[in-house]
């Protein structure tokens, strides 16, 4: 943590990963997120009700899942990605099979390709039971 964000990153002389900001006002982290998302070179998302991630283009959980997997020698159709949160977005879109926590994002229960259990009840390892163990993904 930083007493102030701007004055640290103008005194910086490296490459900045990560921003993750925090909130007191939300109607504020609001109106942030909206500008925020109109710009080209940056990635924004959240993981918690009162923070905004900002990353640099291409660092995405998506990006990250699909070169992982170009190393591995392992084609996109056949990766499975789990979440929960907005962050997740594109590990969700990328993935092969993207599986979203019941207790996830409303909106990334939308372009998810299954919704397993919450993380309470082992929802990762049921939805691993089902579509890899079991083979109903095919």
């Amino acid at each position: 943590m930083v007493p102030s964000i701007v004055e640290y990153v103008k005194k910086w002389n490296g490459m900045i990963d990560k921003v993750n900001y925090f909130f007191d006002d939300l109607e504020e982290r609001q109106e942030i997120w909206e500008l925020l998302k109109q710009k080209d070179d940056i990635l924004v998302s959240t993981s918690l009700y009162n923070n905004l991630e900002i990353n640099g283009p291409g660092a995405s959980k998506g990006e990250g899942l699909l070169r992982l997997a170009s190393m591995l020698g392992i084609r996109r159709e056949e990766t499975m990605a789990f979440g929960d949160g907005n962050n997740d977005a594109s590990m969700i879109r990328d993935a092969g099979i993207g599986v979203v926590m019941e207790n996830g994002d409303p909106d990334l229960k939308g372009i998810a390709d299954f919704i397993t259990a919450t993380n309470d009840e082992s929802g990762v390892a049921q939805a691993i039971e089902k579509l890899v163990l079991s083979g109903e993904n095919k």
